[in-house]
């Protein structure tokens, strides 16, 4: 099997309700001379989406038990203390403003070398 042209989150994308269907749960595993290092992985998510919000997504994500560790940062044009609590509530590892991209950068990656060092 070739590697896409798309990039691995699309591709991933593209096949996962597939994937789903067919286990129950969401497995990928790379195409054959695809490196295989471990990927340092996290999910950077708006609050405000058309059939889910960020808040939702981050709880479903909180309560799978496979995905439960995977970073979150909710990345959004609405930032208040109150959609800061909620963040918390959920179990967001944080919240940047849309716009402070150096900040979201930083962020994501303190929290993915933290998670290493555990």
């Amino acid at each position: 099997m070739q590697a896409p042209a798309a990039p691995v989150s699309t591709y991933v994308a593209q096949n996962r309700q597939n994937r789903i269907d067919r286990y129950g749960h969401e497995l990928f595993s790379p195409p054959t001379g695809w490196p295989t290092a471990p990927v340092r992985c996290g999910v950077i998510s708006d609050i405000e989406m058309p059939r889910m919000d960020g808040f939702t997504l981050t709880r479903n994500i909180r309560e799978h038990p496979v995905l439960k560790d995977v970073p979150i940062v909710l990345f959004s044009s609405i930032v208040s203390r109150d959609n800061e609590k909620k963040g918390e509530q959920v179990g967001a590892d944080a919240q940047i403003a849309k716009g402070n991209y150096r900040d979201l950068v930083a962020t994501l990656a303190g929290i993915i070398r933290q998670r290493d060092h555990r």
